[in-house]
């Protein structure tokens, strides 16, 4: 990125910026007068997009042309005194948003920490290291900090109608820089970790085995209750972990069986988490072998592996490519 124009008052100047959503192309807004001196690539600066929403943006370029097809709004505010993002990182991230196939202003996302992308949505909560102490802080950031004490968290726009402001990302960053505030991610977890029902003694027997006589002792007319018991003694012998499954093979009991141990608070049921991928590799061990079609593309594979360090593997669902790759 390289940008010689030079802000004057004479010309209407225009941003081109990054946002941090999945946008297909930058937007562009004008610049009031009062701002001109600021303006620069790599600061960021608050702008409105959509009907009502506000976003920290990053500046991209700098220059004299109106866009075509709409009329640009005004920047809102500007965040920073100096760029937070070079022209080199700029370079970087356009050279990864092409080659992962996705938006600068996704790249922009995953780049920027937290407390650099604020939107109207993002949620602001008590610093711990906090102490109480509003000595420092000047009569708005009193008010967001007071109100932070009284509620868990604030959204920005709850802070704007706090302070009366439309503009409260230059508060908001001087709360961070004092470390009054911290910024709340909401982290939507996509990947749910594959669990398991696993087994081990409750308390007491857990710590003193000498007790499992007693446990014994209250069973003693459930027969098969006790030979859950006996099994899962037999078990841990040789096993740290033990599965629900795997006690109910062993002892041929049914899961009724544990759950009455575990009423009785002889037994405890918990989940283990497990990996995906070891259980994906047990898979495999236990397939067929390689079709005919899979152990050509294996060796076609490397035979273009001795010329070139890329191929593109390619085949219908269900045709056996994930073999072939592994």
């Amino acid at each position: 990125m390289e940008n010689l124009f030079q802000p004057s008052a004479t010309v209407q100047t225009y941003v081109t910026v990054i946002l941090p959503l999945a946008l297909p192309k930058e937007y562009t807004y004008y610049v009031p007068f009062e701002m001109l001196h600021q303006i620069k690539p790599g600061i960021r600066v608050e702008v409105q997009f959509g009907k009502n929403k506000l976003y920290s943006a990053l500046v991209y370029l700098v220059s004299d042309e109106k866009p075509d097809g709409y009329t640009p709004k005004p920047i809102v505010s500007i965040i920073d005194e100096e760029p937070i993002v070079t022209a080199k990182q700029f370079k970087f991230w356009n050279w990864m948003a092409q080659y992962y196939c996705c938006t600068t202003g996704e790249v922009m996302n995953a780049a920027l920490p937290s407390g650099l992308k604020l939107a109207s949505e993002t949620k602001l909560v008590l610093s711990p290291i906090f102490d109480d102490d509003f000595t420092d802080l000047n009569d708005r950031e009193y008010l967001i900090a007071e109100a932070l004490t009284i509620q868990n968290e604030l959204t920005i726009d709850e802070v704007r109608k706090i302070v009366n402001l439309k503009s409260v990302y230059h508060l908001i960053d001087s709360l961070l820089d004092k470390k009054v505030i911290l910024i709340e991610e909401e982290l939507k977890q996509k990947y749910k970790p594959k669990t398991v029902d696993c087994i081990r003694l409750a308390a007491p027997y857990a710590t003193d085995n000498t007790l499992l006589r007693h446990a014994f002792e209250q069973i003693e007319r459930a027969t098969k209750q006790t030979e859950a018991l006996i099994g899962f003694v037999q078990l841990s012998r040789d096993k740290k972990t033990i599965t629900k499954k795997e006690l109910m093979d062993f002892a041929n009991v049914g899961a009724s069986i544990i759950t009455a141990l575990a009423q009785r608070e002889i037994l405890e049921i918990y989940q283990k988490e497990i990996s995906r991928l070891n259980e994906y590799d047990d898979d495999l061990q236990n397939t067929f072998p390689l079709s005919e079609q899979q152990e050509r593309a294996i060796a076609e594979t490397h035979e273009i592996f001795e010329h070139k360090d890329i191929l593109l593997l390619k085949g219908v669902t269900g045709s056996g490519k994930t073999r072939v790759y592994t």
